[in-house]
Parts: C-alpha cells; sequence; structure tokens
C-alpha cells in the first residue's frame, strides 16, 4: 500500500486552499480550519500560514506576509516574509521552518504550536529528486556535486538538440533558472538547481556531504560563476543560445568546476557537435552520459528523458539545431594552417633581415596560430 495515498488523495492541486490563506478578506477561523487540515493531510506538527510571527534564531522576529510557490500537492513551499526592520524577502518552507529546528516561536499571541521542530514526512512533496536520493547530498563527496553539475547541464543541452525532447529540455531549463542566482535552498526546485546551490554554498550548515570537510573545502575552491550559468541557462530555456556561445560556456564551467576527466571533454566535444553526428555516435554519447550520471547519482531526474533517448532508434535533430552550435573544428582547422602559414613567413623575415631563424620562426607559428584561429570565426554566422 502507497503510504501517502492519503496526502496525494488530498491534495490541493489547483491552489484554492492557499489562494484563502492569502485572502485577508478570509476569517481567522476559516484560515485556522485550513491550516489544521493541511497538518493533518501532511502529517506535520504545525505549518506558518500568513500573519504568523515567528521568532527566527537568524533572522530576528518575523512575520508571515503570504504564501507565494506551491509544492506539487499545493502545499506551501515558500512565504514572503517581513522582519523586524522592514524588509521584505522570499523564503522557503524548509529555511522558514527548518526540519532541524532553527525556529521558535515568539511571545507573540498567535496560534501556531510552541515548535517548529518537524519535517514533512513526504519528502517527495518538497525535494528534489537527486537530493532526496542521495540522502541530502550526504552520499556525494562534493567532487561528485561538481561532476554532476557539469554532467546534469551538459546533458541537458544534448536533450535541447534532440527533437524528441527539445520541449522537455526548454521546460526544465525554465524551472531551473526561475529563481535567480542560487541563493536560496530550494529543496523543490530541480536537480540542477539543488547541484548549483551546493557548489555555491557549499557551508550551508543544513547540508553535509560525504568526506564532509574535505568536500567543502573542494567546493569553496571552485570558482563557480552563478551569474554566468544562471544566464546560460536562462536562455536555453527560450532558445536564445547563440553559435559558439555553447562552447564557450562549458569549457569556462570545465575550469570553474575543475573537471579534469578526459571522458567529459571528449562527452562535451560530442554534444556540441550534435547536429553533424552520426547515430551511432549519439548512442555512444547518450548512453556514455547516462551510464555516468547513474553511476554517480542514480535518481537523477534527468536519466528518464536520457534513457528514452538510448531507445530511440530516429534521434532526429531539432531544426534549431541542425548545425552545430559551435564551429571548433573548423576554426582548430584554420588555425593550424595559420600556424604552418606564419611559420614561413617568419622563416623569409629573418633571412631577409638577418634575424634568429629560430626565433621568427617560433614567433609567425603562434601569431599564424592565433590569426588563423579568429579569422576561422569571423564568416558570417546564420
Amino acid at each position: 500500500m502507497d503510504k501517502f495515498e492519503k496526502v496525494r488523495g488530498m491534495a490541493d492541486p489547483g491552489g484554492v486552499a492557499v489562494d484563502m490563506l492569502n485572502d485577508p478578506k478570509i476569517s481567522s477561523i476559516q484560515k485556522e480550519q485550513i491550516r489544521n487540515s493541511f497538518i493533518k493531510d501532511y502529517n506535520i506538527d504545525t505549518l506558518p500560514i500568513p500573519g504568523d510571527f515567528i521568532n527566527h534564531s537568524e533572522l530576528g522576529n518575523v512575520k508571515v506576509l503570504k504564501i507565494i510557490d506551491v509544492d506539487i500537492y499545493g502545499g506551501p513551499a515558500e512565504y514572503e516574509i517581513e522582519n523586524s526592520n522592514g524588509k521584505i524577502f522570499p523564503i522557503t518552507f524548509d529555511e522558514l521552518t527548518d526540519m532541524i529546528g532553527y525556529g521558535d516561536i515568539s511571545d507573540v499571541t498567535q496560534p501556531l504550536k510552541n515548535s517548529f521542530d518537524f519535517q514533512l514526512v513526504n519528502q517527495e512533496i518538497s525535494e528534489a529528486r537527486l537530493y532526496r536520493t542521495t540522502n541530502s547530498f550526504k552520499n556525494l563527496t562534493g567532487r561528485n556535486v561538481a561532476n554532476l553539475l557539469y554532467l546534469q547541464t551538459l546533458s541537458l543541452y544534448m536533450l535541447l538538440q534532440d527533437d524528441s525532447s527539445e520541449e522537455y529540455a526548454v521546460g526544465y531549463a525554465k524551472q531551473s533558472s526561475q529563481y535567480g542566482y542560487y541563493g536560496l535552498m530550494r529543496t523543490h526546485a530541480t536537480d540542477i538547481y539543488m547541484l548549483a546551490y551546493a557548489v555555491k554554498n557549499p557551508d550551508n550548515r543544513y547540508i553535509s556531504f560525504k568526506d564532509n570537510n574535505q568536500s567543502k573545502k573542494f567546493l569553496n575552491s571552485c570558482k563557480f560563476n552563478e551569474r554566468q550559468y544562471h544566464n546560460f541557462m536562462s536562455k536555453v530555456g527560450r532558445r536564445g543560445d547563440r553559435r559558439n556561445e555553447a562552447l564557450s560556456f562549458f569549457m569556462r564551467l570545465e575550469n570553474q568546476l575543475k573537471i579534469s576527466d578526459t571522458r567529459y571533454k571528449s562527452y562535451r566535444r560530442l554534444v556540441l557537435s550534435w547536429g553533424k553526428l552520426r547515430y551511432s555516435s549519439k548512442q555512444l554519447a547518450v548512453t556514455k552520459l547516462t551510464q555516468e550520471i547513474r553511476r554517480l547519482g542514480r535518481g537523477s531526474e534527468l536519466l528518464a528523458p536520457m534513457t528514452n533517448m538510448i531507445k530511440d532508434r530516429g534521434l532526429k535533430v531539432s531544426s534549431d539545431y541542425k548545425e552545430p552550435r559551435t564551429s571548433l573544428t573548423r576554426r582548430v582547422a584554420t588555425a593550424a594552417a595559420g600556424a604552418v602559414a606564419g611559420r614561413y613567413i617568419g622563416k623569409k623575415i629573418a633571412q631577409k633581415t638577418g634575424g634568429n631563424v629560430d626565433k621568427y620562426k617560433k614567433a609567425g607559428t603562434g601569431i599564424g596560430a592565433v590569426a588563423g584561429y579568429w579569422a576561422g570565426g569571423r564568416t558570417k554566422q546564420s
């Protein structure tokens, strides 16, 4: 028997109950009835609702203004609160109530009980799948988290380029970027959001890793640029990435996350050439990425659409990605040609001027390669 069947059956998918809690015209008696219904259905100790005052150990006295987001069953997932200085900001259910109990009820007269040390019994209600299946990241090292963020981002870009999964990828990217620069812990967000949050905020006291101290030290040493990452994810969510943008983004991300595994770089080269790959090469890329993500984080949300791709005998490229977004191969070839030409010209200059032939040949090689690389990218892009 599904022990969470009751919660699913009593869900509020239309958000009617939450709308009533946010409505100032609804009486306090009715709101208490709704609160008690949520508490009973979700099997939790208590639940903040608009109008409550909470004495938060880190934020001080705060007032709950409204519920601004819900979980997949219609329960409150994110709130807007006001502190004693009049500052208004969003906060997640977990951060406001904290399942480890970092909030206590104040002496202000209001209806909540005297403890916030509770959690949702049904973890599916509020947690990203990978976060849940890895025991809140406790089964992953910091290196694993960084690798998974890279691999899942690369896999999402691969899904974007295939006709059968393009819509899924666009929707997932939108969900992963809708909350901004990964500044708040939102366990109801996507796997990619939670991975990016963990890389950016490894010292959050409510996140722990395998080999915790070493993992946090490693993640703190990473130079993860959350704004750059968020901007790229936002562009993917509206199909706004431009030619060669993905190449520079993933190469920067490799450096930021200290990706040194040569396999991962070979996966990147395959994914960024998707529009020109043969079926066998696409199958290889999908299979290898799926196997590696499953090895590191078995519960990843992206595994289902990736597994479907493995079974797909067509793997038809999306119309938006018929041509690869990067022309690296051509530019590298042009750079090589430039290097040869530069070396020859350097030799001739040295012979004319009586200079050091080897010195001029080396200089000519470097200048020719640089010029050739950038000339290779200057042809008009469609």
